[in-house]
Parts: C-alpha cells; structure tokens; sequence
C-alpha cells in the first residue's frame, strides 16, 4: 500500500497579497518556496486585475483640466453666494 500525500494548511493568505507591485508577490512567492511551501489553494473565488500606468492623452488632459476649472469656478461661485448672503445678514462691520 502506498502513502497518501495530504495537503496541510498551516498559513492562510488574504486577497490583499494579490494588490500591489508584481515585483513584490514574486518575491514574496520565492520567500514562500524557499520556507518549504509547495502551493496555493484558493478557498473561495478570487478574482485579480493586472494593471499597467500610462499617461492621459492630450484629450483626456484637455477634458480633465476643463472640469477642473469649471469644479473652481462652481465652488468659488457658491462661496461668494454664502459670503453675499452672510453680508447681508451681519452687515458689513
């Protein structure tokens, strides 16, 4: 009769490894490998996204620097409405 290989859990590892820099979980992967881990089992479905930077285009810099001006120009409006409106209610001592 032949032994049976059974799968011991002794670390569990949260969804928060799977965030981050690449460079990072392999790292931490080959420090696992080298403790005598021999793999990962996923106890509920987990889902990742890969993610790559890249600078915004002309346009979405163009639109995005739009709404940022109109975002001031709408608070600096609503600040001088509160400012009108306190003036008329205090005075102007």
């Amino acid at each position: 009769m032949t032994k049976k290989t059974e799968r011991i859990l002794v670390r569990q590892v949260g969804p928060a490894f799977l965030e981050g820099n690449i460079d990072d979980m392999i790292s931490q992967l080959q420090d696992w490998k080298n403790e005598g881990w021999e793999g990962i089992a996923e106890e509920d479905y987990i889902f990742i996204e890969l993610y790559k930077n890249r600078l915004e285009t002309d346009e979405e810099y163009n639109l995005r620097m739009f709404q940022e001006q109109r975002a001031k120009e709408r608070a600096e409006a609503q600040r001088r409405k509160q400012y009108e409106e306190l003036r008329e209610e205090f005075g102007n001592d």
